[in-house]
């Protein structure tokens, strides 16, 4: 049997601003790209790990786009999904007004919402990884925080690694949802992926490069696809990412500049600020911090 695992499709026609394309059909291209491919190899199922839905608020239109487009493919191939918390309404267990169960009942998906189906085991945003431990299933599929060699940010918590999961589930094949970077990871026996965000909406995506992964559940053998995408200066504005990183560079010299003033013997914080926004050029960060300084004295 074959398989394809993607990542978070997060469907909106909410254009990100730094995206200079026409977003939501760049969006729908590539869901349907998906569609086309997993037909094209024979696949039977397609996995998408939660958060099919940028919000439970998404435009009525958009699901009426969504229904229409994988309404074509219903005797095809069978689309599984679980929640992300993009799909949940304020993160509630009651999923009864979100777009997915709509999806649902027109039978065009099918939603493991933490259960299994024999072959699956879903695990939605809030189910717990416990139960991991006490069913078998050959493939699981689950919306968690899940990291490969280094944390999102320094004081990041909240996350677990594929060796945690390895030891954890009799499962030989893990797709995994939540983190937006892609990446794989293989086992002595098992196979870990994370295909990451179908859609590149953030200036730190500029070497995201989204994809998909072709598994055969007999052979366990899969291949890496990556999917279609136009050159990252070709679908955000540069200039305005360029800007933002200066500015976060003189706040972050500017944060380890007061640091080594705080472990001085003496420190004059209103003498160390004047001295910092005198040396600085960048004129937004100048009246930030001015417009803080007004505040002080």
């Amino acid at each position: 049997m074959k398989i394809l695992c993607t990542g978070d499709w997060h469907i909106t026609n909410h254009c990100p601003k730094r995206r200079t394309d026409d977003f939501y059909q760049t969006m729908k291209e590539k869901v349907k790209w998906i569609l086309n491919f997993a037909k094209e190899n024979n696949c039977e199922y397609i996995l998408q790990p939660g958060d099919f839905f940028d919000s439970y608020k998404v435009n009525n239109s958009v699901i009426a786009d969504t229904i229409k487009l994988l309404y074509n493919y219903r005797h095809e191939l069978d689309i599984v999904t679980i929640y992300g918390q993009h799909d949940m309404k304020y993160h509630s267990s009651d999923r009864s007004n979100t777009p997915l169960n709509l999806l649902d009942a027109t039978d065009i998906i099918i939603i493991l919402d933490n259960n299994i189906n024999g072959l699956i085991q879903g695990i939605s945003f809030d189910g717990d990884l416990d139960e991991m431990v006490n069913e078998k299933p050959k493939i699981l599929m689950m919306h968690k925080m899940v990291i490969n060699d280094e944390k999102l940010w320094a004081a990041q918590t909240d996350f677990i690694t594929p060796n945690n999961i390895f030891k954890n589930t009799t499962a030989k094949l893990i797709v995994c949802g939540d983190n937006h970077q892609g990446f794989i990871v293989k086992g002595k026996d098992k196979l870990l992926v994370n295909c990451g965000s179908l859609m590149r909406t953030k200036k730190n995506q500029k070497d995201h490069k989204p994809f998909v992964v072709l598994y055969n559940t007999v052979t366990k053998e899969y291949k890496q696809i990556f999917i279609p995408v136009k050159p990252f200066n070709e679908v955000m504005d540069l200039t305005e990412i360029e800007e933002e990183e200066k500015y976060d560079k003189n706040m972050e010299d500017f944060l380890e500049e007061v640091e080594k003033e705080e472990k001085a013997p003496t420190y004059d914080f209103i003498e160390s600020m004047n001295q910092f926004l005198n040396k600085n050029k960048d004129k937004k960060l100048k009246d930030i911090l001015t417009e803080i300084m007004e505040g002080i004295l």
